[in-house]
């Protein structure tokens, strides 16, 4: 990807798409297959307010946004496509009241029409 393509993606992630502005998400890196943001830390996220932990969802929307920018990488035009079909996550410890860097790696090498799996 160019300079200018890099810069013009960055743009509409961080800009356009509301819920990556409202959470102040800022894109590291992109690179084909490879995303990597950060998130501030503000009260809005906590979910656990007794020892001021991210509320797990937030954390999940993160990360669901960032495998998406990963996969749509592997774009080659504006009609492919990409949808989360299963998230799951297991929590296994709190993520303290501090910025976030969450990082994703997508593998796009099949779609699925229908009941049928193509590669």
């Amino acid at each position: 990807m160019t300079k200018k393509i890099i810069e013009f993606i960055k743009q509409v992630i961080e800009e356009s798409i509301l819920i990556h502005k409202f959470l102040g998400l800022k894109l590291l890196v992109i690179e084909k297959g490879v995303v990597k943001v950060s998130v501030p830390f503000r009260d809005e996220v906590v979910g656990y307010i007794r020892k001021n932990r991210w509320h797990g969802r937030i954390i999940a929307t993160i990360m669901d946004s960032v495998s998406g920018i990963a996969g749509g990488t592997h774009f080659t035009s504006f009609d492919d496509k990409l949808a989360t079909i299963d998230l799951r996550i297991d929590y296994l410890k709190g993520v303290e009241a501090s910025s976030i860097i969450v990082e994703g790696k997508g593998v796009y090498n099949f779609i699925r029409i229908g009941n049928s799996t193509k590669k």
